[in-house]
C-alpha cells in the first residue's frame, strides 16, 4: 500500500510542476502588442479594417463624426509584407 501511496503522490506532483510550468510560459506568449504609425497614412478618417485573403486590408472611409461613407479604400502591404510602408488606394465609392 505505501508503494501505491507513493506513485500517487508523484503523479501529483508531477501534474503539479506541469500546471506551475504553464502558468509560467503562458503570460509570456500572450504578451499585448503595439500600435505604430503607418508611414502613409490613410487619405481619410477610417473604420471597419477587413483583412483580405490576399493580404491587403480593406477600410470604409468615416466621417470625423464616426459615420460612415460610401467611400472604401485597400491598404497594399509592401513588397517585404509590412503594412507600415503600405499603400493606399480607392475602391469603391
Amino acid at each position: 500500500m505505501t508503494k501505491g501511496f507513493s506513485n500517487a503522490k508523484a503523479t501529483k506532483c508531477s501534474a503539479l510542476a506541469v500546471q506551475i510550468g504553464l502558468l509560467l510560459t503562458i503570460p509570456k506568449a500572450a504578451r499585448a502588442q503595439t500600435w505604430t504609425k503607418l508611414t502613409n497614412p490613410p487619405p481619410t478618417y477610417v473604420s471597419d479594417a477587413i483583412l483580405l485573403t490576399d493580404g491587403t486590408v480593406i477600410v470604409q472611409g468615416t466621417l470625423s463624426r464616426g459615420l460612415g461613407t460610401g467611400t472604401w479604400y485597400r491598404l497594399t502591404p509592401d513588397a517585404y509584407g509590412k503594412y507600415i510602408n503600405g499603400t493606399w488606394t480607392q475602391i469603391a465609392s
